[in-house]
């Protein structure tokens, strides 16, 4: 006997959000900022502890980004949190032999202990345990401006690991990077 079984196909529409693209209103409304559960906000400053918008980077600058936000119930949380990062920006790996790290600029006092931390190529990646006395995380970790270009920044997003419906995102944003003179 010959079993037969349907095809089944499916089409993706794959589209980067680091690579250069046209702002388009779709593409703004998709990824407007949300919160369900959790507030993020996502800023940058330079290692001094000025607050910068990213309009006027220069290729090898070095930023602090931090991400800040805050449970909204009193409930045990366990949240994850990525930052993808725009293309043209690498990780400072704190990790490494000699590289510089967050904990080391004085400014930054309020930083919460993550129970895991990763420094990816294209992201960073923490989990912070979250709880009734507990319920405003601070983070943050350092990016080097490496390739000259006009980019999208991707939204920063946080969400329960187990319970997905917790969440919340930054909103988009886009970032030049001037050539260094």
């Amino acid at each position: 006997m010959v079993v037969t079984r349907p095809v089944i196909s499916a089409v993706f529409a794959y589209t980067s959000a680091s690579l250069p693209l046209k702002e388009t209103r779709l593409s703004a409304m998709v990824m407007a900022a949300a919160t369900a559960g959790f507030t993020l906000n996502r800023q940058f400053f330079t290692l001094d502890g000025t607050a910068s918008k990213l309009d006027k980077v220069r290729q090898s600058d070095v930023f602090v980004v931090v991400l800040r936000g805050k449970m909204l119930s009193g409930a045990k949380r366990r949240a994850m949190l990525i930052d993808l990062l725009p293309a043209g920006f690498e990780v400072e790996n704190a990790r490494l032999a000699g590289s510089r790290s967050s904990e080391q600029l004085g400014w930054l006092t309020d930083l919460t202990k993550t129970r895991y931390s990763e420094y990816l190529d294209d992201r960073f990646v923490a989990a912070v345990d979250l709880d009734r006395d507990n319920q405003s995380f601070a983070v943050a970790y350092l990016v080097r401006a490496v390739t000259p270009g006009t980019y999208r920044q991707p939204a920063a997003h946080i969400e329960d690991m187990y319970d997905p419906a917790t969440r919340a995102r930054t909103a988009i944003g886009s970032v030049t990077i001037r050539p260094f003179k």
